[in-house]
């Protein structure tokens, strides 16, 4: 919490609350689905409708334009929904949507994208772990949600260094 106050200091306390209330919804969401597997309603659809309010207020006050919110959404929910519909919820859950739904409308589009990158590459890594230490078998369910929560978090306070760094690796191999 202290790197929300921070990132967003004490001269927005409205946006430094609003702030304050999604990591606190971010962290409930992340011990629930990493103990039962599952995203209780109640709590993503109050953050969902908390942020989704947050935000029409942003863009009516013309801090934050609804083109870039849209977008956002659409890339962290979007995705997972196309995997829900494909696979039919065997590869994600319902939660993951959900979770990105939220999380597109806590983050920028560039964060979320970030976001996104860090929760593939690190459950990836994670679950490539669990299946060398036997721990996990090919097929059994691992939670994503966690490592969607962690990737947010992430890229909330670092996304613009990640950005910078990739870049400058890029400019540098062309």
């Amino acid at each position: 919490f202290f790197l929300l106050f921070l990132k967003f200091g004490a001269t927005n306390i409205i946006t430094l609350i609003y702030y304050f209330i999604a990591v606190c919804f971010l962290l409930i969401l992340f011990i629930f689905d990493l103990k039962y597997y599952l995203i209780p309603d109640i709590v993503i659809f109050l953050a969902i409708v908390i942020s989704g309010l947050y935000n029409l207020i942003s863009i009516f006050l013309n801090e934050k334009n609804f083109e870039d919110m849209i977008f956002s959404v659409a890339i962290s929910s979007g995705l997972f929904l196309a995997l829900v519909i494909i696979s039919n919820e065997k590869w994600i859950g319902w939660g993951d949507v959900l979770i990105g739904l939220f999380i597109g409308l806590f983050l920028s589009w560039q964060e979320a994208l970030v976001a996104l990158i860090i929760a593939f590459i690190g459950g990836g890594i994670f679950a490539i772990i669990l299946l060398i230490m036997k721990r996990k078998k090919f097929g059994e369910k691992l939670p994503f949600g966690p490592f969607l929560i962690s990737g947010a978090l992430l890229a909330l306070f670092f996304a613009e260094k990640i950005i910078s760094f990739y870049l400058s690796i890029l400019k540098y191999d062309l």
